[in-house]
Order: structure tokens, then C-alpha cells, then sequence
């Protein structure tokens, strides 16, 4: 599946996610102008800092229930937003908009 790595409305990466050994994992392919988030090592890393909440053992039982556990279930139903700035992901077929996901 090819995701796409936003900054409100530009495009600033595209991202492969690939099933390896049972566990999924991400990718950047490409990088558009050089600009990602800042402090920005790996984009397994970057998803997995936006699940924050999966230490809170609650919180980690219902992303287990709806699905929010695999990084497919996370970015598809939050599409990895964060209150703090204003980057995002969705599927690259898809039309969503910054006016539609912005937080």
C-alpha cells in the first residue's frame, strides 16, 4: 500500500508499507524538497511516536480492539495527525484535504 506523507496539502514523502514476516513495515521511497518533520530519523519511528498512547495499557487494549495497533489501522483511522504541528498521512489514491483531517 503507497501512502503519502503531507504537510497540510504538500506532498513531502511518499511511503510504502509492506507486509515482511508477518509485521508491517514502512518506507520512505521518495522525499519531496527535503523537508520533513523535524528531528525526523525514520518513518517507523515517526508513526510509532504518534501511538503514544499504546503504553497506557487501556488505551493499548482498545487500538488492539479497532485495529489502531497496526500502523495500517493507525494511519488509515488518524491518518497519524498530532495537535502539535502540521504534518499527516493518507493513502496516496485518496482526495483528502489538510481542511478535512486538520485537527
Amino acid at each position: 500500500m503507497m501512502y503519502e506523507m503531507m504537510n497540510r496539502d504538500q506532498v513531502v514523502a511518499d511511503v510504502e508499507l509492506r507486509q515482511e514476516y508477518g509485521e508491517e513495515r514502512l518506507e520512505v521511497k521518495k522525499v519531496y524538497d527535503g523537508y520533513l518533520p523535524y528531528g525526523f530519523t525514520s518513518i517507523q519511528e515517526w508513526v510509532e511516536n504518534r501511538q503514544a498512547a499504546k503504553q497506557r495499557k487501556y488505551l493499548a487494549r482498545l487500538m488492539k480492539e479497532w485495529g489502531f495497533d497496526r500502523k495500517s489501522g493507525f494511519i488509515e483511522m488518524t491518518n497519524a495527525l498530532s495537535l502539535t504541528d502540521t504534518f499527516w498521512m493518507k493513502r496516496a489514491d485518496s482526495g483528502m484535504t489538510w481542511d478535512r483531517v486538520s485537527l
